[in-house]
Formats: structure tokens, sequence, C-alpha cells
């Protein structure tokens, strides 16, 4: 009996109510849907807030980010966007291994953007490279198909090339770097290229700073200054993936 009922115990502390029966003990154990001690209750949620209002005739944007980093680095400015009237759907950061010099990045990269076109229907991508980003995103310009896809560039936190985007110098380049980045050392003029030189912002903030979101915001839109640099916050959002 005594046997029988460490069993018991050690089957209820890990609720496995299978290996239990195998050896003939029953128990009942709580519905987790039921209060126990006022505890465990039901709680109705709260309706999520509606999406925020935006404009699906807008280019989508494709961010590609650097060395070792990942798509939160457009985070902040995801938001700024949002809050100018973009939609979630048209803000569409690629993902890729920096430490993998053996895949050909710039067909994922073609792929990606292919994609954003077909579901956001719409012809063109605007494309915003940062650090080893601004490298991948140059070098798919090179092809001149692909280059098609683009209507508007911005190269982002890295040395300076001899010519804007494209094999010719012809895609609408924004050459954005700041004197306080200490990660970039090799600094200047790109031909063709707009160039925005920022103060203070650090390797990262060149991309994440409101002064980075003005000159990105105004080489997109033509001149046009953004509504506002606040990020659009106070609405739910949903993310979905893998995690460890």
């Amino acid at each position: 009996m005594k046997n029988i009922g460490f069993i018991a115990f050690i089957c209820l502390s890990i609720a496995n109510i299978s290996a239990c029966s195998e050896v003939g003990v029953e128990a009942d154990l709580p519905d987790a849907s039921t209060a126990v001690d006022g505890v465990l209750e039901e709680v109705e949620a709260s309706p999520p807030p509606e999406a925020p209002a935006c404009d699906p005739s807008l280019r989508p944007i494709v961010f590609v980010h650097g060395f070792l980093a990942s798509g939160d680095t457009w985070s902040q400015h995801a938001k700024r966007f949002m809050a100018n009237g973009y939609c979630t759907t048209h803000l569409r950061p690629f993902d890729w291994n920096t430490l993998d010099q053996s895949t050909d990045w710039s067909a994922n990269l073609d792929s990606f953007i292919d994609d954003a076109l077909a579901k956001t229907s719409a012809t063109h991508v605007d494309l915003v490279g940062h650090s080893a980003g601004a490298g991948l995103t140059y070098a798919y310009l090179q092809d001149d198909l692909r280059a098609l896809k683009v209507n508007r560039y911005v190269y982002a936190g890295a040395g300076p090339q001899e010519k804007a985007g494209g094999s010719s110098g012809s895609v609408p380049t924004l050459y954005l770097w700041s004197t306080g980045d200490l990660v970039m050392r090799e600094t200047g003029e790109m031909p063709g290229a707009d160039t925005v030189t920022l103060n203070e912002e650090d390797h990262y903030s060149v991309v994440s700073s409101a002064n980075s979101f003005v000159a990105i915001y105004k080489h997109l839109h033509q001149g046009t200054e953004p509504a506002t640099t606040d990020a659009l916050t106070g609405y739910q959002i949903e993310s979905s993936g893998k995690a460890l």
C-alpha cells in the first residue's frame, strides 16, 4: 500500500494521468478552467484596439539589417512610419545570417522583394540597408532587372561607394552616415547620391534616431517632411516564429 500511495503522489505531482492509470491508480484533478480557492478564474479578455489607420497605396519598404543584427534594428523607424500612415504589411524587415557567406543572399532578398510586391500589390519597393545590409543591398542593385523593382534606396552606416545604387548609379540613393559612428571609419561623398551627415548618432542610431528617420522619410518622399517623428504606441500587435 505504501508503494501505491507513493506512485499516486508522483503521478499527481507531474499531472500524468495516463502513467497513473497503468498502475491502477485513479485520481481526480481539478479542471484548469475552474477556480481553485479563488486563484484560477475565467477572465474575459478585453478586445484589442483597432488597428491604426493606414494608407495601402504607399510603397512597401524592405529593410535589411547589418552584421550580427536582426529585424528589430528597424523597430523604432517602423513605428514612426506607422505613425505617418504606413500599414504594417508594408514594412518588411529582411532577416539574414550575416555569418553565412555561402548563401546567395541577393537571390534570397530578390525572392523576399517579389513576395512583398505580390502581397501588397505594389509595383516597386523602397529599399533601406544598414552597415553590412547596405553592402548586401548595394550588391543586389547591381543587377539591372532587380534594380527595376526598387524606386528609392537608402545606403546607411557603411563606407561610400563609387556611385549611387544600380549598375549605372541610376537608382535614387541616400547616403546616410554620422560623425559619431565609431564603427564606420571610412567616410566621404558618394557620387550621384544625396548625402546626409548626422552628428551624434552611433552606429545603430544612424538607423533608429529621430534625425535619421527624418532624413530617410524625406528621401523616400522626395523632400516631404514627415507629419511626426513620434513612434506609434498603444496598439496591440501579434508576433509569431520560433524561440529558444
